[in-house]
């Protein structure tokens, strides 16, 4: 008696159904999974809002300064408070992360809103902070001096963000550029990014380039120049710092000098942990300034 096997073409059928199943399967578990997550976020928010809201009402309707003021267990992380209570009305924001999902209550509303509180990381990314002041040169050369021979000057003749640049003017053949002086704010052992953008209207030399240097780093270190005119470019270099003291940061050419009398202008500098991250401060959306508007440094979500 003959015995009649499956053919190619049925095994294949066969694989092809699985296939499918499987990813029904996967997909619906997905959904599920996802589902779940963004209910235990929206749950752990709200039990973690009715602790601020009752300090608030056993403190004359003051929030509290931490989570743990308010006896919220943030041993997971994965809360982000904010409050001020020198604003009127007294302010803050909370946010909670679950894997890729986030969601945020505020003193004006207790109902979670999918997203973050802003200055707070979200989504799955995390929060970070240009530690720069004035990182656009709004309120003119604050914070800022000229390196080598060179004058420097805020200035409303091209601007990468906002409405002003840093213009770097040779005044001799030698070196020309900026620094900015970090004061401390850094930590030892951490890894940061110094960036800037740069523009030229005409050659200036091999271009700027960014380095740090100063007790903070046990060498100048420094980027790539970039040289090309006529459009916005960006130079940065990332360090790690080898103690909490203050770095000085340099945008400028130290190697083929400009002829005296060439021009630069510097905008959207920006020093943040870790490796490098889209330009961005108090004005982006989603980030906040942490004190005076463009005399401060700013927090966000990486971008």
């Amino acid at each position: 008696m003959n015995k009649r096997g499956f053919t190619i073409v049925e095994l294949l059928i066969v694989i092809v159904v699985i296939a499918i199943l499987a990813a029904i399967t996967i997909v619906a578990y997905n959904g599920i999974q996802n589902r779940a997550k963004q209910s235990a976020a929206q749950s752990r928010l709200t039990q973690a809002n009715k602790k601020i809201l009752a300090y608030a009402v056993q403190n004359s309707d003051t929030y509290p300064d931490s989570l743990a003021q308010a006896e919220v267990d943030n041993s997971d992380e994965s809360l982000q408070y904010s409050v001020d209570n020198g604003s009127t009305p007294k302010r803050y924001g909370l946010t909670v992360t679950n894997g890729n999902f986030s969601y945020y209550v505020t003193h004006a509303s207790s109902n979670p809103v999918s997203g973050g509180y802003p200055g707070h990381g979200q989504n799955g990314v995390a929060a970070i902070t240009n530690i720069v002041h004035n990182p656009s040169f709004e309120i003119d050369g604050t914070g800022w001096g000229s390196n080598g021979t060179a004058t420097i000057a805020a200035s409303t003749e091209q601007a990468y963000r906002g409405t002003r640049s840093l213009k770097v003017t040779t005044t001799g053949a030698s070196n020309a550029g900026a620094y900015y002086g970090t004061q401390g704010s850094l930590v030892a052992g951490q890894t940061y990014t110094w960036s800037g953008y740069v523009y030229y209207p005409q050659t200036f030399g091999v271009g700027m380039r960014a380095c740090a240097w100063g007790s903070a780093v046990s060498s100048l270190t420094c980027g790539s120049p970039v040289a090309t005119t006529g459009s916005w470019q960006r130079i940065s270099v990332t360090f790690t710092a080898q103690t909490s003291s203050g770095a000085t940061l340099y945008l400028y050419n130290s190697e083929t000098h400009p002829a005296t009398g060439s021009v630069a202008y510097i905008d959207g500098v920006m020093l943040n942990t870790g490796n490098q991250f889209a330009y961005a401060d108090g004005t982006a959306s989603n980030w906040v300034w942490n004190g005076s508007a463009h005399n401060a440094s700013s927090t966000g979500p990486g971008l």
